[in-house]
């Protein structure tokens, strides 16, 4: 009896457990329900009128979820009260996330112009009007300066998402260039420079501007820059690559295309990211990305420091490095250009180490208090000076070295005009920019036209330029963005060679710098060096109309115009018509017009040195060899476009663009054109002067087939597929002496490319396999060969062969819980070990320049 009353009290006491346990949940769904309600809607409303939006948030993020809200209406107000939250925090992904949410709910649902600003019904109509919208139509905004899907832009654009940077390991924009469409790196091709970047068969880093969300951040003169590692994307929530003349909006040297690297706001990393890794020739590539957002105060800081020696070449192709391994490293004798069989004696010993390494950084931060924004970068790159050079001509040393630095700050303002019934009519943006650039004092050459010696080099360019943008949209139908901008810049182009370094705050003329090899035997004094300090202006204006009579036609209309000191004025018209046959189907025509102006590096580089020479009477004399002059009435590059494209997206899950372009160039600047007129420079006999011209033009022409397949995609696996082929080809047309033109090939563009990846996810693993195939390019040789092709050590017709190279990442999350989350990653450049080349930018280099072999490289991530 006694065990039955207990088994009896046992089992009551599970069933009162049961039913607490069960009313409790019932209470608890009931609270649940009551917090998340009418009542919250109304409360929400009231904080969203007074403005306090990070409170909106906190009360409705946990109601729109599947245990938040009942009512599909309560559920929809509260979706578009963060959709319009997010919008005015610049968070458009997040917005598009909570509209394509309000779209499930109401699908045929139209903002009231009354009642919602703008931006919020613009976005809404581009995500309901385009129901295929998926990860392969991102929106985008710097093709026309206003967000848009990127199949309905007026340009044709590639979108490098967050997801993507992360899946393919790319930590610099060098990186993430390779793997796009119709664009064309040439690793280390120009000594000056280092790695050469081309688009649709345009080459020359200079001609194709880099933005950072809208604020360039190359060189405002328009010289060419060293493109490395220095553009980092540790900070990046995507990439827009524009291909294509831009000029029409933003004005000077937007020639070949614009990139814009659009970084994460402080709301975004929420926290703090940090990346250590450890590679082969004791490389290093260590960032951090911190920010937070609190009280409406919205902070971010990122930065990367990047270290390697390079690899060993002199032991990897020992072929091309014969005269350094042979002659150089066990007698120290160097060579002549002009004299095959010639040994030199350098002006003084140096360390016969092979060196040539690399070194870069970069910092951003940026801080957003409402409708204002202030931020900047600094970046900077440093790399042997001997980078592409054939070894008989230029000496690697750690003494030989090139670095050179950028740095950007700005303050914009956005000014928005409400009306009484709160919609946005019209707004007005105003920035203010600052640059400067330089190159350290202490760069140096140490080659041929030093004369062995210490050839230094120094160059700097300021900006400060203001700019004001007018949008306005007449109707839904109609829409318009104006503006202008004022520019002051100040530039000393780059030195000729000098023989001590510059002393930055002292001026020139008092610090005895001469022409190098121009002091002879026996005197202090030799031919004063030429400086030439540039003071300019650049006045721009532009308009743009975009007009949608239908949901099956766009048009974009605009011009700009601008004026500028040194080479006087120039307009620049596009046109973009976009039909849309369908939701599936896009068609796009595009016309545009650029220019790019003559930089004050082209327009006054100088280089090449004096030797002594007796005369008839046994005297001393100066003679040279080569020089190359400058040139200051250079006028712009003029670029005509035409393209076209189809876009196809069948579903969600796949995409197939076809494009088609024509380019023509006038007024070719040429850098290496021989003058025959000149025989004489400061007196002094020069057996071969060249200088840079405008002289002929070029054509360029190609085809491209781009297609994206995810195979596979659920919350914790996926596979997508991407693949390109380019067809590129035109020529060069140079002017001879007799009036005529010659017509020579491309240089630095192979006809063929092919590149494909594919970016895995499985739970915990992801990462991305990707290979490049590029057929034969021309090096410049081909436009004007040496004067003695033999010194060319990896001569061979001045091309590269074909190649094939494939790169792998993987990455693998050991904790994704809690606060500190931890994942180690590997990096596989150029798997399968292949000994390829790309081919030069300079005459000085190689015909084809020896590729880096296998490089691998890992570490680790922390995210917090």
């Amino acid at each position: 009896m006694n065990r039955l009353n207990i088994l009896l009290h046992i089992n009551s006491t599970w069933v009162f457990k049961t039913v607490a346990i069960l009313v409790g949940c019932v209470i608890l769904s009931s609270v649940s329900a009551q917090n998340c309600s009418q009542n919250t809607i109304r409360q929400a409303d009231g904080l969203y009128k007074q403005g306090n939006f990070e409170r909106v948030q906190k009360l409705l993020e946990p109601c729109i979820g599947t245990n938040g809200f009942i009512d599909d209406e309560e559920r929809f107000s509260g979706l578009k009260m963060l959709a319009n939250i997010e919008l005015l925090n610049y968070d458009f992904e997040k917005a598009n996330e909570y509209i394509v949410q309000l779209l499930e709910i109401n699908a045929t649902y139209s903002p009231n112009k009354n009642d919602e600003s703008l931006q919020f019904i613009s976005t809404v109509k581009l995500l309901k009007g385009n129901k295929l919208f998926s990860q392969f139509d991102a929106l985008v905004i710097s093709a026309s300066k206003r967000e848009q899907l990127a199949s309905d832009a007026p340009a044709t654009i590639h979108v490098v998402s967050k997801e993507d940077i992360s899946a393919r390991g790319y930590t610099n924009l060098l990186e993430l260039l390779e793997d796009i469409p119709s664009v064309e790196v040439q690793r280390n091709s120009m000594n000056e420079f280092k790695n050469v970047v081309g688009i649709r068969g345009i080459s020359g880093n200079e001609k194709f501007m880099i933005m950072m969300d809208g604020i360039r951040i190359t060189p405002a003169t328009g010289d060419p820059y060293a493109l490395n590692q220095n553009y980092s994307l540790i900070n990046a929530k995507r990439v827009e690559v524009i291909l294509g003349p831009a000029s029409a909006l933003y004005g000077v040297d937007a020639f070949s295309g614009i990139i814009n690297i659009i970084t994460k706001d402080g709301i975004d990393i929420d926290g703090g990211n940090l990346n250590v890794s450890f590679g082969q020739y004791n490389t290093t590539d260590n960032s951090f990305a911190i920010g937070k957002n609190s009280r409406g105060i919205d902070f971010s800081v990122a930065g990367e420091f990047y270290h390697t020696d390079e690899p060993d070449y002199q032991n990897i192709y020992p072929e091309e490095y014969s005269w350094y391994n042979d002659v150089y490293q066990p007698d120290g004798l160097m060579g002549d250009p002009f004299d095959v069989n010639a040994r030199v004696v350098p002006k003084r010993e140096y360390d016969r180490k092979f060196e040539m390494p690399t070194r870069t950084y970069f910092l951003t931060s940026k801080l957003k208090l409402g409708d204002f924004e202030i931020g900047g970068s600094t970046q900077g790159t440093k790399h042997g000076s001997g980078i592409s050079t054939d070894p008989r001509a230029s000496i690697y040393t750690n003494e030989s070295f090139l670095s050179t630095s950028m740095q950007t700050a700005y303050f914009q303002h956005v000014f928005l005009r409400k009306l009484d019934n709160n919609s946005r009519s019209w707004s007005l943006q105003s920035t203010a920019t600052m640059t400067n650039y330089q190159m350290d004092p202490s760069s140096s050459f140490v080659n041929y036209f030093t004369g062995y010696g210490q050839g230094y080099k120094y160059t700097y360019s300021k900006s400060q330029k203001i700019e004001e943008q007018f949008d306005y949209d007449f109707s839904s139908k109609l829409s318009f963005i104006g503006g202008a901008s004022y520019e002051l810049l100040s530039s000393l182009p780059k030195t000729s060679d000098t023989p001590s370094p510059v002393n930055k705050n002292i001026p020139t003329d008092n610090q005895d710098l001469f022409y190098s090899g121009s002091v002879l035997s026996g005197d202090s004094i030799g031919i004063p060096l030429d400086f030439y300090y540039l003071n300019y202006w650049n006045f721009g204006s532009f308009a743009q109309f975009q007009y949608k009579p239908s949901d099956l036609f766009e048009m974009t209309l605009g011009t700009r115009y601008d004026y500028n000191s040194r080479y006087t004025g120039s307009l620049n018209p596009r046109l973009g018509i976009v039909i849309k046959p369908s939701d599936k189907i896009k068609l796009k025509l595009l016309y545009g017009r650029a220019f790019l102006a003559p930089s004050p590096w082209k327009a006054y580089v100088s280089f090449g040195s004096f030797k002594e020479v007796p005369d008839v009477n046994g005297e001393p004399s100066l003679a040279a060899d080569f020089f190359h002059l400058p040139n200051p009435n250079l006028m712009p590059e003029k670029l005509n476009s035409l393209e076209s494209s189809f876009t196809w997206l069948p579903n969600d899950r796949s995409k197939l663009v076809v494009g088609a372009y024509y380019n023509e160039i006038q007024d070719l600047i040429s850098l290496q054109e021989i003058n025959q007129e000149i025989k004489l420079f400061k007196g002094v006999p020069i057996d071969l002067v060249e200088t840079t011209k405008n002289e002929g033009g070029s054509i360029t022409y190609g085809l491209t087939i781009h297609t994206v397949l995810q195979l596979l995609k659920t919350e914790n696996r996926g596979i997508k597929i991407y693949t390109s082929y380019d067809y590129s080809d035109g020529h060069v047309e140079i002017l001879q002496s007799d009036g005529s033109f010659d017509k020579k090939d491309l240089p630095l563009s192979a006809k063929h490319t092919f590149k494909s990846g594919l970016d895995f996810n499985f739970n915990r693993l992801t990462g991305s396999i990707r290979y490049i195939f590029r057929s034969k390019s021309n090096s410049v040789k081909t436009l004007r060969p040496d004067p003695n092709s033999q010194l060319d050590s990896s001569n061979n017709e001045f091309k590269h062969k074909a190649f094939g190279v494939i790169n792998l990442f993987a990455k693998y999350r050991l904790n994704d819980k809690g606060k500190y989350k931890w994942s180690t990653f590997i990096k596989v450049n150029n798997l399968l070990n292949s000994r390829y080349y790309n081919v030069s930018g300079a005459t000085d280099s190689f015909s084809a320049t020896p590729q880096d072999p296998i490089r691998i490289s890992g570490g680790v991530n922390l995210d917090f």
